[in-house]
């Protein structure tokens, strides 16, 4: 479905012919810039998928529910083993809640200590910015406890900084763990900074 709206050059002193600018409204097309296949693989994050799809329908100008949206929309992007689920659960789920609930049920991380490894294990990598390093860990929070206040969530993150950082961070407090992601993100750019002068 497209639809055409014709635009004329803001020039009132000089005769223009309109342009015609085709702009595709078609949801799916402009979903798969933001929303990839999810095909079921123990890799694939169910949770992050989900939130792609919310975080689209958060910022188009579509009208109607967002759940009702979401819902409709979603088992497009359903490929491989997650497909082949949703051929078979199709006939029993209604809404958007009951897909979330089953398709987090069925293809979230189910192995507890490989979350847990993960988690003591993940620290900064020399080169990695620390937006990345940020919501990395974030998401592994999440996964090892979606209940995790963000003192905890502040602590697990100073303590996994690069060591250039760590010295200057514990000197600062933070109020919330994206203030810790402001305020680490410019001692960042401070050192960079430093590094350019030698």
């Amino acid at each position: 479905q497209t639809t055409t709206t014709i635009t004329q050059l803001p020039y009132s002193n000089v005769n223009t012919t309109p342009i015609h600018i085709i702009v595709n409204t078609d949801p799916l097309q402009q979903m798969k810039d933001f929303v990839k296949p999810f095909n079921g693989n123990p890799n694939d994050d169910i949770i992050k998928w989900l939130e792609s799809i919310v975080h689209y329908f958060g910022i188009a100008q579509i009208s109607g529910d967002k759940e009702t949206l979401y819902f409709q929309y979603a088992p497009a992007f359903m490929k491989e083993y997650a497909y082949k689920w949703w051929a078979n659960q199709k006939h029993y789920i209604f809404s958007w809640s009951i897909f979330k609930q089953a398709v987090i049920t069925q293809f979230s991380e189910k192995n507890e200590y490989l979350i847990a490894q993960q988690f003591d294990q993940r620290k900064q990598q020399i080169n990695e910015p620390v937006i990345k390093y940020y919501y990395d860990i974030i998401d592994l929070c999440k996964k090892y406890d979606s209940d995790m206040t963000d003192k905890q969530k502040i602590r697990k993150l100073t303590n996994g900084l690069k060591l250039s950082l760590y010295q200057e961070a514990i000197k600062e407090t933070y109020s919330t763990s994206f203030d810790f992601l402001t305020k680490v993100q410019q001692l960042e750019n401070i050192q960079k900074l430093i590094e350019l002068r030698q």
